[in-house]
Order: C-alpha cells, then structure tokens, then sequence
C-alpha cells in the first residue's frame, strides 16, 4: 500500500522507456522523482568502515521532515538483477559477489579476493570494523519525512534489479558469485575466488551483499527509465551513486556500479550523458568504463594527493582516447578547499562543460564524503555550499538523475541529502531540528541544526593561483573537443508509455488515499556511538534497540 514511508510499493518495474532529449521550459513545473527502499539503510558494514548505508536514512528522514516528499513522485526500486548488473560488471564478479559471506568466505581461495579486489575497504564480511553504514539511509529517510518532502515528489519501491540487468554491465561470473557467497560458505570458495573479485576488508561479504547491491542498482535503474520516458525530469536514489565497483571487481566500498548501469539505459534514449561527480574521491570505475567513447562525458571534482589519496586515480591528464578522448576531464584537488574556493571552480568548469557538451540528461553523483568533518575526507565544505552544486545544475533545466555516493560521518550525510532533496523540489526548510522532524532528534546534537558547523582544522592548501591554472587546464582539454557527437537515435518502445501510464495511474489512486499526516517509525539497530563525530566514535561493538513511534 502506498504511504508516506514510500519504502513498501509493491508495483511492479516500470518498463524500459524512452524519450526524445528535450529542455524543459523555464515556467513549468518541475517533476521530480525520489528514489528510496527501506531495506537499504539496514546494510551494515561495521562501525569501523567509512561506508554508512545508514546515512540514506537520516537523510531520508530529513527529506519528510522538511515535506519534501510531497512534492515529489515518490518510489520503492527493485533490487537490480544479475544480468543488469552484468551489463557493466563482470558476470564472475557478480556470481562471486552473490555466493560469498562472512561465513564461507573462508571457503574462497585467495585468488577470488585478489581478483576482485575484496580487501579491507571491500571487506567479504560485515563486521564490527567496517565505515560503511547503509543505515545512514534510515536516517535520510526519517529526516526527508519529517520535513514531508515526501509529499512533494512521486515516491516509487522499484523491484531489485535482475541478474540479467546487472550482467549488462558486470561480468556474469561475478554477478553469480555474489549471489552465491553468504557469510556461511564463503569457506567453500578458494581465495582465488576473492582475490579475482578483489573481496577483502573493504569489500567484505556480509550477509544479504547481493540483495543489497540489487535493491541500490535496480532504484538507479529504474529511476534511469522514468526519465527517459519522459515522465519524470528530476528523479532522486541517495542509495546509489557507488563509483567503484568495475566490470569484474568490488572497489572502495562498492560491489556494483549503479551508475554505469543507468547510463547505460539512459544511452539507449539520449545521445548524450554528462556525468558529473563531487565526491571526494575520484569516479575512477564511471570514468574507466566510458573512457573509450563520446557519448558520456565524465568530469570529476575530487581529493587527488599525487595519486596517494583513494584511488589514486583522477589526475588532469586522464582525458580519454580514442573516440573518447577529452571526453574524461579530471580536477584534482588538495586538501581543504572551502565553499567560496569550490562554488567558484565548479561553475567555471561544469558551465563550460556545460555549454561545450550540450548534454541531453545529467548524471550527478553527490557524495557527502566531500564535506567539512567527513570521517575519510579532507575538505571543508559545508552541507550549503555542496548543496550549491546541486542547485546549480538543477537550474540548467535538464533531465537530471541524483545519486548518493561517499560519506562517512552519518549524521551529517543525512542533513546534506535532506537539506539537497529540498533544494530539488524546490522548498525552504528550517535549519533547526526539533523532535517533530525527526525520530532520531538525540543523535543530532549538540547543535541541533540541519547545517552545522563543519569547518575541519585542515588549512586550505589550494592557493587562489593554483586553482586557477587548473581551471585553466581543464578548459584548455575542453577547448579540443571538436563538438557535441551526433548519433541517430532509435524509435521509442511501443509499450513503455502505456505501462508508465498505468504506474502513474495507480500512484494517484493511492496518493488519495492518503490524506492525514503520517510519520515512518522505524526500528533501528546502530552500534554505541556510531553516529558521532569522535575519533572513538566505532570502538564499542554493543548493540542498541532504539524503537520509535
């Protein structure tokens, strides 16, 4: 049944779409569609890994605090499937992800981890170590209610992606040993296997990696599919964004590269993608699986510490070749640029990018790791002044997909997709918390404000005149572009307006239904101390029960 939690539709998948690229008038009425499944936030790499799930809750908790849902269409995604996956990633790789866990991993060879690159930041287990905390996503979640943004969008439960739709891009070999490996026969599997899959720390195996890495996947892809029908022109996953992950391997926190998948399906309809990443590390898996072509542009604004810095990877030269050749633009970055040194480059560059390319739909990753205070990064931006970004491409009036990414410090990943999602649906919302906003009023504190302080004590060692040769560097890559690449694009599917049609249907009936406020109340497990910022803040392993409502 549809309600404002948005995180239980059970409609079924939206069917693959299709649109002619259009601009979309400076008058009418935006529509925005917000991608969310409550499964998602409850993923739980262990409190020492950087990686938080848990953040989209916080997030999405912000997002109905401020009513933002109620100007959005609002969806449940499904769980991308194998061969979705496989349509990037290596059918080896998903097949290794899909068998393995914390519990049979033992069972791989070490070949399988180094392979895949399974290692600490990809750890095969969810353990008490690990950063990323998918309940980040609860907490997103609670806030996106609380401020009832929910009310604002169209909110859709798409069904998790499909083996197939995974091996569109993932090798089927891993798509199959994902969806194989569980905690408890991952002995079965020779490391060959996790080291060919690269499962290790960082990329552990923990117990439901693959229906995890379906539900993210399938909501990017479905979310690609309402925009190329035409039907949505902003559409929102915070749970996606995982750059990492390639075609036959985890990387950096990601099993599955979601967004490679949604470009591939926005390339069946739009001859022209821009990607445009401001994560504090590099989009090295998005970069290298279009390196080769000019359909996707991919520019990425990220932490680069001559190559010493994750994934060491992104430097200016990275350009492209072949029919993609300058087609790839990297601005590498030191640490602790700040939000009047950022603003200043991203409008620089991503208008002329913008101009140069004339893209027909926009791919943005925003991962939250680039703010002030992040437990893995270094830079000093605030939740505003990376919102900024999001604004300003918003206001482009072009097909726009939003996704999550990196970000580490829960609390505040959860304010800044929040406070982003507002800024989507075009709404002001109060920067003070309170109890009636969120459930999780307590783990807020001690300011209490959905933008707090988040200078880091890390001095800004990009100079004024070092950002600006830069600039001035990747405007001189942009300058050799011959132009935006022309491709004859194919007839629309016959049956996809009346499928979306039906789906849109069905989400008015039910919005009707719906007319008294409504709060999600969700039980959450979170280990002592998880979403605070103290440098101890993962050392206790002990379980808290918070119930709510």
């Amino acid at each position: 049944m549809y309600s404002p939690t948005f995180f239980n539709d059970s409609r079924s998948r939206v069917h693959r779409s299709h649109s002619s690229t259009f601009r979309i008038q400076p008058h009418s009425k935006r529509r925005v569609a917000y991608f969310h499944n409550k499964d998602v936030g409850s993923f739980h790499f262990g409190p020492q890994h950087p990686m938080k799930p848990e953040r989209l809750t916080l997030t999405n908790d912000l997002v109905i605090g401020y009513r933002l849902h109620e100007k959005m269409d609002i969806f449940c995604p499904p769980g991308a499937t194998d061969e979705e996956l496989m349509e990037f990633h290596a059918s080896a790789y998903i097949k290794f992800l899909k068998e393995v866990t914390p519990e049979n991993a033992k069972q791989f060879s070490n070949d399988y981890f180094n392979k895949f690159n399974i290692n600490e930041d990809c750890p095969i287990f969810s353990g008490p170590q690990h950063p990323m905390k998918p309940e980040r996503l609860t907490l997103t979640n609670d806030l996106v209610i609380g401020y009832r943004l929910h009310e604002k969008m169209d909110i859709f439960c798409p069904p998790g992606a499909t083996d197939e739709e995974l091996m569109e891009f993932h090798a089927s070999a891993y798509i199959k040993f994902l969806k194989e490996v569980t905690p408890e026969n991952a002995k079965q599997f020779s490391n060959d296997y996790f080291n060919k899959f690269n499962i290790n720390e960082d990329c552990p195996i923990f117990s439901g990696v693959y229906d995890y890495c379906k539900i993210y996947a399938g909501a990017s892809v479905a979310a690609a599919e309402r925009l190329a029908s035409g039907v949505s022109d902003i559409c929102v996953n915070w749970s996606g964004g995982l750059h990492h992950a390639k075609q036959f391997e985890a990387s950096g926190f990601c099993f599955v590269n979601d967004i490679v998948l949604a470009i591939q399906h926005l390339l069946r309809y739009y001859p022209r993608v821009l990607y445009i990443d401001i994560d504090i590390h590099h989009g090295d898996g998005v970069q290298e699986a279009f390196y080769l072509t000019d359909r996707v542009m991919t520019v990425s604004f990220h932490k680069y510490d001559n190559g010493n810095y994750f994934p060491g990877t992104g430097d200016f030269d990275e350009i492209g070749t072949g029919t993609g050749k300058y087609f790839s633009l990297n601005v590498p970055l030191k640490d602790g640029m700040d939000d009047d040194s950022y603003i200043l480059l991203f409008k620089d560059i991503i208008t002329a990018v913008k101009d140069k390319y004339r893209p027909s739909v926009i791919v943005l990753q925003s991962g939250a790791d680039s703010l002030g205070k992040d437990k893995l990064g270094g830079f000093n931006l605030s939740i505003k002044g990376h919102g900024e970004c999001v604004r300003y491409v918003k206001n482009w009036n072009i097909p726009l997909l939003v996704l999550g990414g990196g970000g580490y410090t829960v609390k505040n990943v959860a304010r800044c997709w929040a406070y982003e999602t507002s800024i989507l649906v075009d709404t002001e919302v109060s920067e003070e918390l309170s109890p009636e906003i969120t459930n999780f009023y307590g783990l807020f504190g001690p300011d209490y404000s959905l933008h707090p302080q988040l200078v880091n004590k890390v001095e800004n060692q990009n100079t004024k005149s070092d950002l600006q040769k830069l600039t001035q560097q990747v405007l001189e890559h942009l300058k050799a572009l011959e132009g935006a690449p022309s491709v004859q694009m194919q007839e629309i599917p016959t049956d996809i307006y009346g499928n979306l049609e039906k789906h849109d249907n069905e989400l008015k009936d039910l919005r009707e239904e719906k007319r008294a406020d409504y709060r999600l109340r969700q039980r959450l497990i979170w280990h002592d101390n998880e979403y605070f910022d103290d440098e101890n803040d993962h050392e206790k392993d002990q379980l808290i029960d918070e119930e709510n409502g």
